[in-house]
C-alpha cells in the first residue's frame, strides 16, 4: 500500500488483474476499499474497455451481495462494510476450491503421465 501511494504522488498508478469482473477480484475488494478510505480517486477498466468509476462498483457489490436495501438500524456505511466483507469471504472460499481442484487435477496429471 505504501509503494502504491508513494508512486500516486508522481505517476498515474493501474493495478491490474487478469479478472474480467472487477468485483472478482481482491485488488477491488481488499485494495480499493482501503484506497477510497483515503480519498484516492478510483476507476477500473471492464472487458468491454469502459470505465466504471468504484462509487458504481459499490452499489454492485451491494446489490451482488443482497446488501442493496435500506435497513431502518444498519447505516449505509455498515451495509456496504457487510457487502466487502461477504464478498471478500466469497473470494477467499472459490480461491481455496480453485487450489483444492488444482491439485487434484495434478495428482490425476501426475498418475497418468508416470503410466
Amino acid at each position: 500500500m505504501e509503494r502504491v501511494l508513494k508512486g500516486s504522488e508522481e505517476y498515474r498508478i493501474a493495478l491490474m488483474c487478469a479478472e474480467k469482473e472487477p468485483l472478482d477480484c481482491h485488488r477491488t475488494i481488499l485494495v480499493c476499499h482501503n484506497l477510497k478510505s483515503l480519498g484516492i480517486s478510483i476507476k477500473h477498466i471492464l472487458y468491454d474497455g469502459t470505465i466504471e468509476d468504484h462509487h458504481n462498483a459499490e452499489s454492485r457489490l451491494l446489490k451482488l451481495t443482497n446488501f442493496e436495501q435500506k435497513e431502518l438500524f444498519i447505516s449505509d456505511s455498515e451495509r456496504l462494510e457487510l457487502a466487502y466483507k461477504k464478498r471478500a469471504c466469497g473470494l477467499h472460499i472459490k480461491q481455496k476450491i480453485r487450489r483444492y481442484l488444482i491439485s487434484i487435477f495434478e495428482k490425476i496429471h501426475f498418475k497418468t503421465a508416470s503410466l
